[in-house]
């Protein structure tokens, strides 16, 4: 299985990550051979939030991803996340439907949505790892939705998952944030803190509240 014909000894230089998380460079990637920093990013981030281990499941990852790429009308993320299967069951289903609404309707998701989360037993790791793989799911849709790449070979054919059915949202809440406890801040010398300051001339509280995961900021 493949998404390009190269042997898997010509890939494992600027695509290593890619076939690490896959197995294969799908041709998503494939088509951004132009930008390498760009694709080296795509694969930090895909190794940081998808492949290492942290409190949600690969499987269960998989499934927000193939949510995400339903709610977006991308074959081809759902096909290409068609290979991780989640074993986590009914359990998980406030999780799921969650990661429908923020895929769907993000600017209505609010704090009664995160405390419902917190009520069913997430905690705010768990709830943060969710909302990084959405975001995940998010640009990888965006790119296979202007880039067009063929589906990969060898993958199976997506079935389509039926998310749980939203209606609309009709009005707005403004609960106010943040809406996930604070978290621990980093040394002052943390490198990305370094970067942000260069760019920003500040660390930008976006990033200040994704600290629980210092491996993805």
């Amino acid at each position: 299985m493949g998404g390009t014909l190269t042997t898997r000894n010509e890939e494992s230089g600027p695509f290593r990550g890619l076939i690490e998380a896959y197995g294969f460079v799908p041709n998503l990637f494939g088509l951004q051979k132009k930008l390498p920093r760009v694709i080296e990013a795509e694969q930090r981030l895909i190794d940081a939030i998808v492949v290492r281990e942290s409190g949600l499941s690969r499987g269960l990852k998989g499934c927000l991803l193939r949510i995400v790429a339903s709610a977006q009308g991308s074959d081809y993320c759902r096909a290409l996340h068609a290979q991780t299967e989640s074993n986590d069951g009914e359990k998980d289903a406030a999780l799921l439907a969650f990661a429908n609404k923020l895929a769907r309707y993000a600017p209505w998701i609010c704090k009664h949505d995160v405390e419902a989360l917190r009520a069913s037993g997430f905690d705010d790791s768990l709830i943060l790892d969710a909302v990084l793989t959405v975001a995940l799911g998010q640009l990888l849709c965006t790119l296979s939705n202007a880039l067009r790449p063929n589906l990969d070979s060898g993958l199976p054919t997506p079935a389509s998952i039926e998310s749980s059915r939203l209606v609309e949202p009709v009005e707005w809440f403004d609960t106010g944030g943040p809406y996930l406890q604070p978290s621990p801040q980093s040394a002052s010398n943390f490198q990305p803190y370094a970067f942000f300051r260069e760019q920003f001339g500040f660390v930008p509280k976006l990033f200040q509240e994704q600290m629980l995961r210092p491996d993805v900021v």
